[in-house]
């Protein structure tokens, strides 16, 4: 196995490993946070201001850190009218190179969005309204994830490319 491959698999794990904690901790926390407003409300007759405002940021981290995961194991839904008539490992291959070839230029352009909206934030700097956390904050996962999309998409075409070669090796190259 070369370097180069070793390198991109330590890579994706110890980046899968980071999401999931992420994604644990996000939420617990929101759980945490919700149980506390209902002991609050239900309990002390009492209101736990700007609860709505960390719900949504940790919110944000993470829809869009599953998003990433989805993009790793090419989970997120699909609806392919192509698929079933996919009746070769070969022509899945194909399909998959062709499907992420497609997907990457659109999954740049939106990376690039991201990053263009965190800046407007960063200059404008919108808080929210009880804590004054800067937006940038339910922002910063958008541009992440979406960098983390276009790495596994990348992955995701390479491996195709790996399954065409190996069908061909199989097949005596036809």
């Amino acid at each position: 196995m070369s370097t180069f491959i070793r390198a991109a698999k330590a890579l994706d794990s110890f980046l899968l490993r980071s999401q999931n904690i992420l994604l644990i901790f996000s939420t617990a926390v929101i759980i945490i946070l919700m149980t506390i407003g209902v002991v609050m409300r239900y309990f002390f007759n009492g209101n736990f201001n700007g609860l709505e405002e960390l719900i949504l940021i940790l919110g944000f981290w993470i829809y869009f850190f599953g998003g990433a995961v989805a993009y790793r194991d090419a989970d997120h839904m699909e609806a392919s009218m192509v698929q079933p008539l996919l009746n070769t490992p070969k022509k899945k291959a194909i399909y998959k190179i062709f499907k992420h070839a497609v997907e990457l230029p659109i999954v740049i352009v939106v990376a690039v969005w991201s990053y263009q909206f965190i800046v407007w934030s960063l200059t404008f700097k919108p808080e929210t309204v009880v804590y004054h956390i800067p937006y940038a904050v339910a922002q910063i996962p958008i541009f992440i994830c979406y960098g983390l999309a276009i790495f596994y998409t990348l992955a995701n075409m390479m491996r195709g490319v790996a399954m065409l070669r190996q069908q061909d090796k199989e097949n005596g190259g036809e």
